[in-house]
């Protein structure tokens, strides 16, 4: 008989083992132990021994190598398979009660069983369904109360090639096995605190990835973790704290979108009219930039809109090319002409409701109150305002003038206005009507959009406006069962209102045309219109006698004629009546590439315009003025001595208490009446401010007088006399400063 020839049955197991269980005691490959049982079998043919490899069927009915356990140091002394299997269930039983190991053996058996079926030569031809059914029905024979199925027979014999015996365990209920300290699943607790570690951090690491890493610890660590994918999936679905880890991965702004509770608003509770909310939003469709934008360019127009909280009616909006405060100020004044002025507006945290000319307050002052009272200023500025020191009080933005409070969103908090809503109603029934819809996200895109922008075949902005307004129309004709509206129509609850403020619409849009206070210089001011910087009044004659006259604070209170950008009206500040100072037109400027005599040119007219100004005005000669000061101090004085002192008036002993309600209390215009007592328009009170004839001859007067003062002190001077000195004396007025005006 050949050394290993003809022999292919099972091998005595005490004497041999096969490649797979060298490679697992010896730590290498199990194809080295076939190259070198190959290797040994030729050799022992060459030399005419008997080898010490042989070919043989091993437990699973497949042909395999089997070698000699002499061949290697290591293989010696090693325990037979049924001690060894006897051994790993004895120590098992430290770790788990006996009647789990048991089962487990008994497992382990029918998994063994169906293997030898599976890989047996008389077996050939059935499926492996059949086989594991003959096994179940065998098993359920046998043993009544033991729960077998064909897929629980699949499922251990994964786990038994992972694990071995351990992976048959049922870890269900170990959490109080002796020695071993495991969760609720049976996995091991510094197995799932190592998963955990990598998978609830901000990197977000996916599950696999994680389940991969911890096998390897586990097997390293000797931890019990399961080799399967899936059953990790099926163990975090029935055992992970979902809202913990994904606070851990995602951070808590969108934890708290997602599962903290919203905080409801009761509209119901207030009266239509009274409070507004506003808020931007773009739209999902391109129009044309003919007439709109100077490039021409298509744009995505944005939409700024205004709710009445209570009704959800839509009192205000604005369509434009972009989201500033000129669009926020046609959206409210829409809003204020056409329906009511609130008590309260609510409105986004965006810097475009921070502008000084909605709140009256500039970003510094905002950054200011931020520094001093953190995320609170908000609410101390509405508590507090009229005690606060601004750089000016003057001014209280279209806001503060009309008695509104500007109320902020919550950051970041979308759900806590109700005009979010409106905006989806928006998108669904008009954003989608237009053939030009490009979608919220790349997703939604469309696939032809490219096309039809380069096409041109664009909707102009006019026609978006005509489509919102219907749009708007229906919003309102149709009911709805939000909070405070229960079925009605916004235009039915908003008739319900007992109570609505109102101003007239003249003053209204006067002060909806206000820009606010600029500071004026040299070159006159600039103002911000349409997110933009223009300057007016570098030439005004009007400007520059109010800067003359009216000291340290060289400011002025700025209003728009609609959207005419050419020119605007200056006005003073006061807060007991505003007056007219005059129209000033946008300034002038020159190529920076001009040559000199357009600079000259430029310059010459400067000039002229400062000769103008010196002649516009009244000259006292400074020893005149100087006798005049005196005199008055005289008369002053004479008429104390008759009271009997030099210094104290009658009944000035009595000291005015300051009590805060001084301007309240004055007679103030409202906003029912004209900025001014003169009712005529801008135009004609502005000829009043240009001199009249008589006022042009007294200046001549006055002229003619300064000329012979001024030669009569130069004869004195010069000691020879002044031809018409006598003339001028006797017509020149003797004293006082009523005979010299």
């Amino acid at each position: 008989m050949s050394p290993a020839g003809g022999q292919s049955g099972a091998p005595d197991p005490a004497r041999w083992v096969s490649v797979a269980e060298a490679a697992r005691l010896t730590r290498t490959d199990a194809s080295t132990w076939r190259r070198k049982a190959r290797k040994e079998y030729k050799l022992a043919i060459r030399a005419g021994r008997e080898s010490r490899t042989r070919l043989g069927h091993n437990a699973d009915g497949k042909r395999t190598w089997f070698v000699r356990v002499d061949l290697h140091l290591s293989l010696e002394g090693r325990p037979d398979p049924e001690p060894r299997e006897q051994l790993e269930s004895d120590r098992l039983r430290l770790r788990h009660p006996s009647h789990k190991v048991d089962q487990a053996c008994l497992k382990r058996h029918y998994v063994n069983e169906w293997i030898k079926r599976k890989h047996a030569w008389r077996t050939r031809g059935q499926t492996d369904l059949s086989l594991a059914q003959d096994v179940v029905r065998e098993a359920r024979a046998e043993h009544r109360g033991f729960h077998i199925s064909a897929a629980s027979l699949k499922r251990w014999e994964w786990a038994y090639k992972a694990e071995g015996l351990p992976g048959l365990i049922d870890g269900r209920s170990a959490g109080k096995a002796k020695g071993a300290s495991r969760d609720a699943a049976g996995r091991d607790v510094p197995a799932v605190e190592h998963f955990y570690k990598l998978f609830r951090t901000p990197n977000r690491f996916t599950r696999r990835q994680c389940h991969e890493a911890t096998l390897d610890e586990a097997r390293r660590q000797g931890w019990r973790w399961p080799q399967s994918y899936q059953a990790t999936t099926r163990w975090m679905r029935n055992y992970d704290d979902e809202q913990f880890t994904y606070l851990c991965r995602y951070g808590r702004k969108r934890w708290n979108h997602k599962y903290l509770p919203h905080v409801k608003r009761d509209w119901g509770a207030i009266e239509p009219g009274y409070c507004f909310v506003s808020d931007h939003c773009q739209a999902d469709f391109w129009v044309s930039g003919e007439g709109v934008r100077l490039d021409k360019k298509p744009f995505r127009p944005w939409l700024t809109a205004v709710q009445d909280g209570r009704s959800r009616r839509i009192v205000g909006w604005h369509l434009g090319a972009s989201p500033n405060q000129d669009a926020i100020l046609a959206a409210l004044r829409m809003a204020f002409r056409d329906c009511a002025i609130p008590e309260v507006l609510y409105v986004d945290n965006g810097k475009d409701f921070n502008a000084k000319i909605i709140t009256g307050l500039t970003k510094a002052e905002l950054r200011l109150l931020r520094k001093e009272f953190g995320s609170e200023w908000r609410d101390v500025l509405r508590r507090e305002r009229s005690r606060l020191i601004l750089d000016d009080t003057r001014w209280f933005g279209v806001t503060g003038e009309l008695g509104i409070d500007v109320r902020y969103a919550l950051p970041y908090s979308p759900w806590s206005k109700p005009i979010e809503r409106w905006f989806k109603e928006f998108h669904l029934h008009c954003c989608k009507s237009f053939h030009t819809y490009c979608g919220s996200t790349s997703e939604d895109r469309p696939e032809d959009l490219r096309e039809i922008l380069k096409s041109g075949d664009l909707p102009t902005l006019a026609e978006a406006r005509e489509r919102v307004l219907r749009t708007v129309e229906l919003f309102h004709a149709r009911p709805h069962r939000g909070v405070g509206c229960d079925g009605r129509t916004p235009m039915s609850v908003w008739r319900s209102a007992t109570r609505l403020r109102r101003a007239a619409e003249g003053a209204l849009l006067f002060l909806m045309d206000i820009r606010g206070m600029y500071k004026a210089g040299p070159n006159g001011v600039t103002v911000t219109i349409d997110g933009g910087s223009i300057a007016y009044g570098a030439r005004s004659p009007d400007l520059r006698h109010y800067l003359a006259t009216c000291g340290t604070r060289r400011e002025v209170l700025i209003k728009v004629d609609g959207d005419r950008r050419d020119y605007v009206w200056a006005l003073t500040p006061e807060r007991d009546g505003h007056r007219l100072i005059g129209r000033l037109d946008a300034n002038e400027y020159i190529h920076p590439m001009a040559d000199g005599q357009s600079h000259r040119e430029a310059v010459a007219q400067g000039k002229r315009l400062q000769a103008a100004a010196q002649k516009s005005g009244v000259r006292v000669p400074r020893k005149r003025a100087v006798a005049l000061m005196n005199e008055n101090t005289t008369r002053k004085h004479a008429r104390l001595r008759k009271t009997g002192t030099d210094d104290v008036a009658p009944g000035s002993n009595i000291a005015p208490v300051p009590t805060g309600f001084e301007r309240v209390s004055r007679a103030t215009r409202t906003l029912s009446e004209p900025l001014c007592d003169d009712p005529r328009p801008w135009h004609e009170q502005l000829q009043d401010l240009l001199p009249s004839e008589k006022e042009l001859e007294r200046v001549r007067r006055l002229e003619a007088h300064e000329r012979e003062i001024r030669a009569r002190e130069d004869a004195e001077f010069f000691g020879r006399d002044y031809p018409g000195t006598e003339a001028a004396t006797d017509d020149a007025p003797t004293s006082g400063l009523e005979g010299l005006l």
